[in-house]
């Protein structure tokens, strides 16, 4: 088996790849339409189409998939392998002949040939982007990850960095992304653009990756027709903020603009949110606010990087630079001031605003520190490995009768049952356990390295001992949900298994209230059964229902299928339908017609009802308005749709 690269589009150095492997032979990437001829040249002259088992799509973008009905027209009749996201795309060219990573467990082996490791990519450049790894060649076919600007310099770095900052949303992206190379011993690196990187210059782009930093400057450098250049300042600002965010806490950030006129956002990364200053007063005041509230140390910090958009972009520096700095520099040098001094007031710096940090962190009925701490805290903890050897545990401890107390005897006392029960649990967890509340009344226990058998014993111990406690103004009964680390795919991203992890104890807490009081579930309690509804499709198209099946699972909802309206109506009757979503076009019935027979009955009207379908035109939506559709959407349909459609229905499909 050897890997060969076919350069499909001189100009950019754009290549597909392809595996020799006889009738098992693998294509990657192939490009668009107007490469087809081109490819297909280069490939039947050594084989037959036929040969070609798979096409791998690393990405689903025009520019990759549109080759795809040319190559099954010169005889291509394999199997197509992309992200799950990529179905929607190409579903109805391809038909049954798309596989997914996910469901190859994100590995491909043919024999002792072929030996592929498919490695989650999000955001290089769209979200469902991956790279494959070739484990006997040594190889990384990197998609857009390493590709190159041809045009920008002679230079390989300088040119995997111009096409980074074109194309790739931010340096974060990229090196969150690279440090997943670490697992794999790569000798080689097929980009999608630009030159094939081997030997030493493996590392050095590996390396640069990891340290280089950028902005995306499509999104904040803009030319117009006349080759003016203009900024936009608030997303250069922005890229300061996320400078500052790697040496300096987030609540030490904000408050250099408490009071100013530049209110942050504090979301996942710090941003500005509102400002009335546009241009160069907002770059001018951001800097100035800067040196007013923290001097030079802050302003030497972000220069780099100002000198970096000054040098590359013709960005002129803020004033600041020019003026007080530099007389402040003068100061420091006359003063002679050593590091042990400089470390002495950093020290005192942190120790003036740590009182502060340390009240916006806490919640103030408990004092425990809050779930948005928590959830940080879960993430750099993520960050390290996980020991097989044991388990790391999130527990709930929910208050079940916390309303009656509230309505019996006042908030005050139910905040001092809340304040009781944290009291408890301080004085009974066990070794290395931290509790943190609830955003709701609840109270968190974070348990690592721990045998499971063990924290199942301590958690109906710790139950008992607090309903048996005589601290509360009357018994109290607690509910109890845990979640286990092992149960969350740790292919995640660290934010992505800590959201999954506290989202499922949460979801275990809800199937708790169902079942009563002073309950206990975890991953071996019957919770499995429990789903947040019940969602009938109707449809004869199986890549189709196998899809929904897996948008479905993952909110935990069940998924009955039916191919026709008469059954699907018998299946109204026996289970408790939350939600129905059938396609128009169906070989009995149509789904028009069934949302007739739906409406006929009163109990059965009430549930939303969704139409999908290839064609949304005008004569579709107004039948579907006068039959009282709830949602009609076009094929192929975007998940997040469906699924934010859903979770704002949620709450009207528990009270029916």
């Amino acid at each position: 088996m050897a890997a060969k690269s076919i350069l499909i589009e001189a100009p950019v150095k754009r290549h597909a790849f392809l595996i020799e492997n006889g009738s098992n032979s693998i294509l990657i990437d192939p490009g668009a339409r107007h490469h087809a001829d081109l490819l297909i040249n280069a490939i039947t002259k050594d084989m037959a189409m036929k040969d070609i088992r798979y096409i791998i799509l690393q990405s689903n973008d025009y520019l990759n998939i549109t080759s795809i009905d040319a190559l099954m027209k010169a005889g291509f009749e394999g199997q197509i392998i992309c992200n799950e996201t990529g179905i929607p795309y190409i579903e109805e060219a391809l038909n049954h002949n798309i596989i997914t990573i996910a469901s190859l467990d994100y590995k491909l082996k043919i024999g002792e040939a072929v030996d592929l490791t498919f490695i989650p990519a999000p955001f290089l450049p769209f979200h469902e982007c991956f790279i494959t790894y070739d484990h006997h060649h040594q190889t990384l076919y990197s998609s857009h990850l390493f590709s190159q600007d041809i045009q920008a310099s002679d230079d390989l770095i300088k040119m995997i960095n111009a096409f980074h900052e074109f194309v790739l949303p931010g340096a974060d992206y990229v090196r969150q992304n690279v440090k997943k190379l670490s697992a794999y011993n790569i000798k080689r690196i097929y980009p999608r653009l630009g030159k094939i990187i081997s030997g030493l210059n493996v590392q050095a782009v590996i390396e640069d990756a990891l340290t280089y930093d950028f902005y995306n400057t499509t999104q904040v450098i803009n030319h117009d027709k006349d080759h003016k250049t203009s900024y936009n300042y608030e997303m250069i600002c922005n890229h300061m903020l996320k400078k500052l965010t790697s040496l300096f806490h987030r609540y030490e950030i904000a408050s250099v603009f408490i009071g100013s006129n530049i209110a942050l956002a504090l979301s996942t990364d710090i941003t500005i949110d509102k400002t009335t200053l546009i241009g160069y007063k907002l770059w001018n005041y951001f800097f100035n606010l800067i040196y007013e509230k923290k001097g030079v140390t802050w302003l030497a910090v972000l220069e780099p990087t100002v000198k970096k958009y000054q040098e590359l972009y013709g960005l002129h520096e803020p004033s600041i630079y020019t003026t007080d700095i530099y007389l402040q520099h003068a100061k420091i040098n006359a003063l002679n001031v050593s590091k042990i001094e400089l470390a002495s007031k950093v020290k005192e710096l942190e120790s003036e605003i740590s009182e502060t940090t340390d009240k916006m962190l806490r919640d103030s009925t408990t004092d425990l520190y809050n779930e948005h701490f928590m959830a940080n805290y879960l993430e750099k903890e993520f960050q390290d490995k996980i020991s097989p050897d044991s388990e790391n545990v999130l527990m709930l401890f929910n208050i079940d009768n916390l309303v009656d107390i509230n309505k019996r005897y006042g908030v005050q006392e139910g905040d001092e049952t809340i304040r009781s029960l944290t009291y408890v649990l301080n004085n009974i967890k066990m070794e290395k356990t931290m509790l943190f509340k609830q955003h709701g009344p609840g109270i968190f226990a974070y348990t690592p390295k721990q045998q499971i058998k063990d924290i199942q014993e301590h958690v109906i111990k710790c139950r008992n001992l607090i309903q048996e406690s005589e601290l509360f103004i009357e018994p109290i009964h607690v509910s109890v949900s845990l979640a286990l680390l092992s149960e969350i795919d740790d292919r995640f991203e660290p934010h992505v298994r800590v959201s999954s992890f506290i989202e499922l104890v949460l979801q275990r807490m809800q199937y708790a209230k169902m079942l009563g009081h002073s309950q206990v579930v975890d991953h071996t309690s019957e919770e499995r059964d429990f789903v947040d509804g019940v969602v009938l499709i109707v449809d004869e198209d199986e890549t189709y229902q196998n899809m929904m099946i897996k948008i479905f699972e993952r909110i935990q909802f069940k998924v009955i299928i039916k191919k026709d309206i008469y059954e699907a109506y018998e299946t109204l009757k026996t289970e408790p339908v939350s939600m129905i979503i059938s396609e128009i076009n169906l070989s009995k019935l149509d789904g028009f017609q069934f949302k007739h027979m739906v409406n006929q009955t009163k109990d059965l009207k009430v549930i939303p009802f969704i139409i999908i379908s290839h064609h949304k035109n005008v004569e579709v939506v107004r039948r579907a308005n006068q039959l009282d559709v709830d949602l009609i959407l076009q094929k192929p349909i975007f998940p997040e749709e469906l699924t934010g459609y859903i979770k704002r229905m949620q709450q009207k499909w528990r009270k029916l």
